[in-house]
């Protein structure tokens, strides 16, 4: 879905959302396992949590990872 808006573009927005997804990965040069993690942002106000589950599952799946933990951060200004 594109959300298309009139207006200025670095609008200061008072609460963001953004989803972290965190998995495991071996690396390749000492073999040991690692933590590593993408962070998206800029979805609608309106997204459901099941929705953000759903988008993790596809991600995960296209990493081809199976294992994965994620969050939704949401982040507020202090008046």
């Amino acid at each position: 879905m594109l959300y298309i808006g009139v207006g200025p573009t670095k609008q200061k927005k008072e609460k963001e959302m953004k989803l972290k997804i965190i998995f495991e990965v071996k690396s390749k040069i000492t073999g040991q396992m690692k933590e590593v993690y993408k962070t998206f942002s800029n979805f609608a106000e309106d997204v459901t949590d099941d929705r953000l589950k759903q988008f993790a599952i596809a991600y995960a799946g296209l990493v081809d990872k199976n294992a994965f933990e994620s969050y939704k951060i949401i982040t507020e200004q202090l008046n």
